[in-house]
């Protein structure tokens, strides 16, 4: 299968323009035959040293000539180098107008026809003269006209500089150079910045086989063997010099060597100096099988030539994170290049393959990583060393610390820079803020902590012993009743300790019996010199009221309830007559009257007691009384009306003498009249009460009457 030559169209951008000049120069007259050559001057200035960064990207120029393939027109730089631009090229054509020569240019010019106008690749390397040199001075153009008879002018010329250049080619690897014949043909280790020349030395080696599917003319061909390391393998080509100014030829095939059958990979005929690098590609391979390249000077040409893998990443390199390490710490290594499979060799390495090693060297350590590079059969290894940091002295710190659980600890110290503190002997992130250490439960806790001068030292234990400490618990507050005494010293389990009494902040012996309301404190301190504090805040518990209610009445056979006012526990008395002797609101059916008394105990178990009767009546009723004294003695001051089997009220209303409603409840016992009326006290003499509710039946019961104000 053939392939036809292609090219790397794209420029390597280096960066955004930094600095691009444009120089012009003036023209003349073409000195004619050959006798005399033309030199046209430019001087430059202000563009420095020009390398594979900046440099020279462009030469242009404007010649009318009506025989152009007379002319032979060279760049010459300050420091003397050399590149032919156009050699004897166009035919009989004329003239070249606009006519720009470019490392990047798409056609080499020794192919096109005249007139030349547009972009040309020259048939020199335009790159060479960017090799280091200082471009300020005096730059020529040189035009010779070899023949006579034909005569012509230099109209104009210029030359560009930029940032905005080619691939530069790489630098040569110091490789064996191919060999005169196939069977002899040169093992390369690495194609990476591989160069050799075509020569007159080499002689002519091919066979029907081989002549049958070359792409051109065996010549003064040599030839490589390598091994495939995928599919298809890119190699980018420069053509740096040429004698004839025609380039060179190449084939990847494998079969035959000297004889017999041969299969093409591909072939590129003729292959320019003066471009950028151009791309050739070997496809259809086998990775691990053996191929040859045959390079040949196209038409004889002799030719400096470089072949660098495409994309050209570069060859076996090994790098690490950083040129030295700290004793006991680990390093990164990365290998990168070859073929992705490395070989290391070195102390303290965590793996011995894989692009990614890390490294703990105990002492200065040269680390060896070994790879085939693309198309090699031999291994390349590359060498990094690294240093080894002592690790600072570790900082001092005192003894052993000491608290009692539940105490409050003080930050960690030491002597030191730069300290870091640990709760672990190993691992864990080491923290700038001191370590505060826990109290929470006794025992023994370790801390630690290294200085960092460079390196970091090795971690200093720092031991905190928690000791264990009485525990009295919360403080309490001690209610007693009016005028008793209490114990106060068995309130807190202080077995086996040394208490301490304070009263309101004041010493004490032992508060055995005390009735003075106040603050007391006891601390106890145990055999680890460990103490604990709590207060008993003692009061006496307020008088009780017991209330029962007023004395009332009930209905004979029905159920009555009474009421008390709240208290812990209650006690009613007759208990035979109750539903309930302990509670609250015990309820009764009587047939006659009764008294009740309760008896009860507050939170503290102070007692007290109250006692109601409960006058039995008849039948269903309100119990209205005819006169009331609202004179504030606590007698009689309020006009009430007491419901007898009546279980809901509608209205309890009482007129004054005009008719006017001067007062009115729905629950005329516990809300009943005291004389007022908006805020202001009646008149003594005869009011008219009005009452509507329902008794236990369902059935309304209505009264009115008139009620005496007395005063």
């Amino acid at each position: 299968m053939k392939f036809t030559i292609s090219f790397l169209i794209g420029f390597v951008l280096f960066g955004t323009l930094c600095h691009a000049q444009t120089f012009n120069g003036a023209g003349g007259s073409i000195p004619d035959s050959g006798s005399v050559q033309g030199t046209f001057p430019i001087t430059v200035s202000g563009i420095g040293n020009i390398n594979n960064n900046m440099g020279v990207v462009t030469v242009c120029i404007n010649i009318n000539h009506p025989w152009v393939s007379d002319l032979e027109i060279y760049l010459l730089a300050p420091d003397g180098t050399s590149v032919p631009l156009s050699i004897q090229n166009g035919g009989s054509g004329d003239d070249y107008i606009g006519t720009c020569f470019s490392g990047t240019a798409l056609t080499p010019v020794a192919d096109a026809a005249a007139p030349f106008t547009g972009n040309y690749i020259p048939d020199g390397y335009i790159g060479a003269v960017n090799n280091g040199q200082n471009a300020d001075g005096i730059w020529n153009l040189y035009i010779k006209d070899v023949s006579s008879g034909q005569t012509g002018t230099l109209l104009s010329w210029s030359i560009d500089f930029s940032t905005n250049l080619p691939a530069a080619p790489p630098v040569c690897n110091g490789n064996l150079p191919p060999a005169n014949t196939c069977a002899n043909a040169t093992s390369i280790c690495s194609f990476f910045g591989y160069c050799s020349a075509t020569s007159s030395s080499y002689t002519a080696d091919s066979w029907p086989e081989f002549d049958n599917l070359f792409c051109g003319t065996v010549q003064n061909n040599a030839f490589v063997k390598f091994v495939a390391t995928g599919t298809y393998m890119n190699f980018s080509v420069w053509v740096i010099s040429s004698t004839n100014h025609d380039g060179i030829q190449m084939q990847f095939f494998d079969g035959g060597c000297g004889s017999g059958a041969v299969t093409d990979y591909g072939c590129y005929s003729p292959i320019r100096p003066g471009s950028s690098p151009n791309v050739i590609t070997a496809s259809g391979l086998t990775p691990g099988n053996i191929y040859y390249l045959m390079i040949d000077g196209y038409a004889g040409d002799e030719c400096d030539y470089i072949i660098e893998p495409f994309p050209a990443a570069g060859g076996l390199t090994v790098t690490a994170e950083s040129p030295d390490v700290c004793l006991g710490k680990s390093i990164q290594l990365n290998a990168t290049g070859g073929n992705g499979i490395y070989s290391w060799s070195g102390a303290g390495l965590d793996t011995y393959s894989g692009n990614l090693v890390h490294a703990s060297p105990l002492i200065n350590t040269i680390y060896n990583v070994s790879s085939n590079d693309p198309g090699g059969f031999c291994p390349v290894t590359k060498s990094v060393s690294i240093v080894v940091l002592p690790l600072p002295a570790s900082p001092t710190v005192t003894g052993s610390l000491s608290y009692c659980n539940g105490s409050i600890a003080a930050p960690l110290t030491a002597t030191g820079l730069n300290l870091l503190w640990y709760s672990t002997s190993t691992g864990g992130i080491g923290s700038p803020e001191a370590i505060i250490p826990t109290t929470l439960n006794p025992g023994t806790n370790t801390y630690y902590v290294t200085q960092t001068i460079v390196c970091e030292s090795q971690r200093t234990p720092i031991t905190v012993i928690v000791k264990e400490a009485p525990s009295l618990g919360p403080d309490k507050q001690k209610n007693v009743c009016m005028g008793n005494f209490a114990n106060l010293s068995n309130e807190f389990n202080i077995t086996g300790l040394n208490p301490r009494w304070t009263f309101n902040g004041r010493p004490i012996n032992s508060p055995v019996m005390v009735n003075s309301p106040g603050a007391y404190q006891v601390e106890v301190t145990n055999l680890n010199a460990c103490s604990d504090t709590a207060v008993i805040h003692f009061a006496f518990q307020p008088p009780i009221h017991v209330f029962a209610g007023d004395d009332t009445i009930a209905v004979k056979g029905l159920l009555h309830q009474l009421h008390c006012s709240p208290a812990a526990t209650y006690s009613w008395l007759p208990e035979n007559l109750l539903n309930n002797a302990h509670v609250q609101n015990p309820t009764a059916i009587l047939s006659s009257d009764q008294q009740f008394v309760v008896n009860v105990t507050d939170i503290a178990g102070c007692k007290g007691s109250d006692s109601i009767t409960v006058k039995v009546i008849q039948g269903i009723t309100y119990y209205v009384p005819n006169a009331f004294t609202p004179n504030g003695d606590g007698l009689n001051d309020v006009f009430r009306a007491v419901p007898a089997g009546i279980v809901s009220t509608e209205f309890f209303r009482v007129a004054n003498r005009f008719g006017q409603i001067i007062f009115e409840s729905s629950d005329p016992f516990n809300k009943g009249w005291n004389g007022t009326s908006r805020g202001y006290k009646q008149a003594p003499g005869s009011y008219v009460w009005f009452i509507k509710g329902k008794d236990i039946h369902g059935k309304n019961v209505e009264l009115k009457g008139t009620v005496l104000l007395i005063l």
